[in-house]
C-alpha cells in the first residue's frame, strides 16, 4: 500500500503506528479482505463512517480520515439538526479521525469479506472532539483515576425481533414463530423453549460475536413477544465495555437479517 504524507497541520498520533501494525497482522491472517470500514459511534450509538477499498486503507494510518465534527450529533434518522450551532451553523468543518488500536475486527455477515476499526476524531492540534462519546467517557474515567478507583462495567442489550412486513397500518409486528409459522403474541420471560425455537438466530448471534470479538456471555428470552436480551462480560476498561455494546447492536441486527427478521430497540442497561 502506498503511504501518504499528512499535511503539517494534522497531529498524527503515535498510536497510528500501533494501529498500522495490528492492521498488517489482520491482513496477513485474512488476505481475502476487500474493504475496511472506518467507523465512529455517535451520541446514540449508531455507527457512521466510510468504507475503504483495502488498497486505500493505508491512508488511515498516515493522514487519517477527514470527516465532519458534526458526525457525532446526528439524530436517530441521520439528520443534522444543528445542535449548539454545530453543522450548518459553523460550516460543518472536517476533523481528522484516526484508528483506535485494539478495535480492529472482522465483520460478520454476507457480502465481500471486510474488517472494521473504530476511529477517534481529532482537531488539528490532536485534541478529541468534545462531543465524541468515547472521549466523554475517558474524561469520566480520569475523574475515577484521581480518586484511585476503576469502574468495572458490563452492559446488556434488550431488543425485539420483528417481522420484516408491517401490519395494515404500517406498524411493526411480532415475528412469526420459526417452528410453527404462527404470529408471536404471548409473553414468555426466560422461556427455554423460546430459545430453542429461535436457535438459528441465536447461533448466528454467537458466531457474529466470536467473529467481531464481542464477548457475549448469555442470552435470554425477555417478557414481550419476540423480545430477547444479550449480556456482555465485565471489563475493567469502561471504554472497551462501551465499544462492545455498540458492536453488539451491529451484530444483533446482522444476525436478525440473516434469519429473515429485523431487530429493533437495541437498548443498553
Amino acid at each position: 500500500m502506498n503511504k501518504v504524507s499528512p499535511p503539517p497541520s494534522f497531529a498524527r498520533p503515535a498510536s497510528a503506528d500501533v494501529a498500522r501494525a495490528q492492521f498488517d497482522a489482520l491482513m496477513a491472517a485474512h488476505p481475502d479482505l476487500h474493504y475496511v470500514d472506518a467507523v465512529l459511534a455517535d451520541v446514540i450509538g449508531t455507527l457512521r463512517g466510510k468504507r475503504l477499498a483495502i488498497g486505500e486503507a493505508g491512508k488511515l494510518f498516515e493522514s487519517g480520515m477527514q470527516i465532519p465534527h458534526s458526525i457525532y450529533l446526528m439524530d436517530a434518522h441521520g439528520e443534522m439538526t444543528n445542535p449548539f450551532g454545530r453543522g450548518i451553523g459553523d460550516g460543518d468543518p472536517d476533523g481528522t479521525a484516526w484508528p483506535i488500536p485494539g478495535t480492529f475486527a472482522l465483520v460478520w455477515g454476507d457480502g465481500a469479506p471486510r474488517a472494521q476499526v473504530l476511529m477517534t476524531l481529532r482537531d488539528g492540534q490532536g485534541a478529541a472532539d468534545p462531543a465524541e462519546p468515547r472521549a466523554a467517557l475517558e474524561r469520566v474515567m480520569e475523574r475515577f483515576a484521581e480518586i484511585k478507583l476503576t469502574p468495572v462495567c458490563a452492559l446488556e442489550l434488550e431488543f425485539y425481533l420483528i417481522d420484516r412486513l408491517r401490519d395494515a397500518n404500517g406498524a411493526p409486528q411480532p415475528p412469526l414463530d420459526p417452528r410453527s409459522g404462527a404470529r408471536e403474541h404471548t409473553a414468555s420471560v426466560y422461556g427455554i423453549d423460546d430459545l430453542d425455537r429461535y436457535a438459528a438466530f441465536l447461533a448466528s448471534l454467537t458466531n457474529a460475536a466470536k467473529t467481531q470479538n464481542v464477548p457475549v456471555s448469555a442470552t435470554s428470552k425477555e417478557y414481550a413477544p419476540g423480545q430477547f436480551e444479550a449480556n456482555l462480560r465485565h471489563q475493567s476498561d469502561a471504554r472497551m465495555a462501551a465499544d462492545h455494546a455498540v458492536f453488539l447492536k451491529q451484530i444483533v441486527k446482522a444476525a436478525a437479517r440473516a434469519n429473515g427478521f429485523e431487530a429493533a430497540a437495541c437498548t443498553s442497561i
